[in-house]
């Protein structure tokens, strides 16, 4: 799927696009739009477990994704911390069906979506050494992340540095629609 095909950020509920920390919210919206499935925020943001204070954990968006319908696996380094709403979460997701992987680099993201997935990833935050974000990953092109919610282009080096800052744990999130 281009860029173009893929609902942009403008597209997203205001509800979402205004939230403090409601990066991966969007981001869930945009990939179940992106997959036919037509959501309410307030929807979206139950699923994800949205908390104001902190935003979305990664595992709140897979749990989110799969329990609108899609088929979902989720990588990443493993927590040695996690939050008693993590741990929920986690339990929550194998119980949809949700799979675990360890954490898998940008070109693997790229080949799973050139196959077809919609992905999500998570990083640092530019210029915030204290703040993960969330972005939809629709790629790489000519040794550049599309990530359509970014703007200008990060080159694949620059966003597995950020992948790889303190806390980030090289989280991402891979869908596919159910074949079942």
């Amino acid at each position: 799927m281009s860029q173009e095909e893929f609902p942009a950020l403008a597209d997203a509920p205001e509800e979402l696009r205004v939230l403090e920390g409601g990066c991966g919210p969007v981001a869930a919206w945009q990939v179940l739009k992106s997959f036919g499935v037509n959501v309410s925020s307030s929807q979206v943001l139950e699923a994800c477990r949205f908390e104001s204070a902190v935003g979305t954990y990664p595992i709140g968006l897979a749990t989110a994704l799969a329990k609108f319908g899609l088929r979902v696996s989720f990588f990443g380094d493993l927590d040695p911390d996690p939050k008693v709403i993590e741990r929920e979460l986690y339990g929550e997701a194998a119980m949809l069906g949700v799979t675990f992987g360890d954490a898998i680099s940008l070109v693997d993201v790229d080949a799973m979506t050139s196959a077809g997935a919609k992905s999500i990833i998570f990083y640092q935050a530019d210029n915030d050494e204290h703040s993960g974000h969330f972005t939809p990953m629709l790629g790489v092109y000519y040794g550049e992340v599309v990530a359509p919610n970014e703007g200008d282009g990060l080159s694949v080096a620059e966003m597995e540095r950020r992948r790889q800052a303190p806390g980030i744990l090289r989280q991402c999130v891979v869908a596919w629609p159910r074949s079942d």
